[in-house]
């Protein structure tokens, strides 16, 4: 699972991402639609007159949008399903809310999951297609949502008395201490339902699931929701230090909402100072961080080194690893699937026959026609 931010997404060019298709499942999350959708309120280029706003939110939107591709829902959507007693996956597993169950013949249950709506956007995007709703968005999102005045929540933490860090090492520390102190487990989770929208009511309930659970640790009990408050927490205080940019046309508040979706990918590629700063210290600790110049020096060797082998060799080989990257020595991409993926299969692929291949077909039309009979989707 593979998450770039709008800078990494920019800075590699279309022969660079589709070779990655190969070996990664693209994900997005909401910010990174938003920016790109925000694209569309740019002024046209001067110096490239076929650089249209259009052109440049569809040439973004299909390089996000592989074949293999998986779109995380909102965060705070996530935090609420959390804070409510439910779990959310830490193991780079994409949540979906929309599952439909049906009964199948033999007596089973049978899932039926449709496109989101997510993918339907970028596909449309894609294609240059764009609602008047969508147009809208983008300048108002242009207009207000990338502009926050960073002085004035300096000051106001200087209020709260927040302490000043030299580096991201003493505030983590910091922070955690703070977090981990067992006697203010429930002012925390407290706050945390407050910074992230609940009512009062809601607050009593989030209070109440955690008593039912026996008073446990806050990161223990609402795992995403204490993440999530915990990277809110810490770059709140290296704004304050100064830690990471925060002047001129820096708009940290953006790149701070990329740091909610690392538990649900495996790589995060950026090449942004915010994220080089505080993912390292913020992300889950199996998360892999990288640059757009770390896929591209990727990339580049991959195809390289596919493209020095003839057709035959070429075709032989990629059969031979079942799917697995090849072994080319110091590669990000080999490396990724080592420690995110099981081990490579040295058991040959057997080619189906033409009748079991007319038999899956047959069972898959089966399912698909029973899924849409139960869901009334087609």
């Amino acid at each position: 699972m593979l998450l770039f931010d709008k800078s990494a997404i920019q800075a590699l060019g279309d022969k660079i991402v589709s070779p990655l298709a190969r070996y990664f499942s693209f994900v997005d999350c909401p910010i990174l639609r938003l920016e790109v959708l925000a694209d569309l309120a740019k002024e046209p280029s001067q110096r490239n007159r076929d650089a249209t706003p259009e052109s440049v939110v569809a040439g973004l939107a299909k390089r996000v949008r592989q074949i293999s591709h998986f779109s995380i829902p909102h965060h705070a959507r996530l935090l609420r399903t959390n804070l409510f007693g439910h779990e959310v996956p830490f193991n780079g597993q994409i949540p979906r809310y929309d599952i439909q169950v049906f009964d199948t013949p033999e007596g089973g249950k049978g899932a039926f999951l449709d496109q989101t709506p997510e993918s339907s956007e970028l596909l449309a995007w894609g294609d240059k297609s764009f609602s008047e709703k969508e147009r809208e968005l983008a300048k108002l999102w242009r207009a207000e949502k990338q502009h926050v005045d960073i002085p004035r929540l300096k000051a106001f933490l200087r209020r709260l008395g927040y302490p000043r860090f030299k580096s991201p090492e003493d505030m983590i520390d910091w922070v955690d201490i703070n977090l981990d102190d067992p006697k203010a487990q429930i002012q925390h989770i407290r706050r945390a339902a407050a910074l992230f929208g609940l009512t009062n009511l809601e607050i009593a309930r989030v209070e109440a699931i955690w008593r039912v659970s026996g008073s446990p640790m806050f990161k223990e009990r609402f795992r995403y929701a204490h993440y999530v408050y915990r990277v809110t927490i810490s770059f709140l205080c290296a704004i304050h230090s100064e830690l990471i940019p925060s002047g001129g046309g820096a708009k940290p508040h953006l790149d701070l909402e990329y740091l909610y979706y690392l538990p649900f990918c495996m790589v995060f590629c950026s090449d942004d100072r915010v994220h080089r700063i505080l993912g390292p210290i913020v992300s889950p600790s199996d998360k892999m961080l990288i640059t757009s110049n770390d896929l591209r020096t990727a990339s580049i060797e991959l195809t390289s080194f596919l493209e020095s082998l003839e057709a035959d060799a070429r075709k032989e080989l990629l059969s031979d690893l079942n799917g697995y990257p090849p072994e080319i020595e110091g590669s990000l991409i080999l490396r990724a699937w080592k420690q995110f993926m099981a081990p490579r299969s040295t058991e040959k692929r057997r080619a189906r026959t033409p009748e079991e291949e007319a038999s899956l077909k047959a069972m898959l039309k089966e399912r698909l026609d029973l899924a849409f009979r139960a869901t009334g989707k087609r």
